[in-house]
């Protein structure tokens, strides 16, 4: 599900396609950035969902663990998310 990631320091997007070798976008714009984005709300982390790309802008203040937190809760969003669209 993940065509491209890019960021600077914290701040990151990560853009989801439909197809990750060629990069085909989704076939509903928006809907599987939606859909990821609820993932993660159920996982107790707020990202902001542009289309098909997956915003990340933690505070300053953000610890090591809560990082890793934010990433294993976005792992867990991509699988839920992948398993109900019948992705790998």
């Amino acid at each position: 599900l993940v065509g491209e990631v890019r960021g600077v320091g914290l701040i990151a997007a990560v853009e989801l396609v439909g197809d990750k070798v060629t990069k085909t976008p989704w076939e509903t714009a928006g809907a599987l950035g939606g859909l990821v984005n609820g993932f993660m709300q159920q996982n107790g982390v707020i990202s902001r969902n542009m289309g098909d790309a997956l915003a990340f802008c933690p505070p300053l203040i953000i610890t090591e663990p809560q990082v890793d937190q934010m990433i294993d809760a976005f792992e867990r969003s991509l699988e839920a998310a992948a398993k109900q669209v019948g992705s790998q």
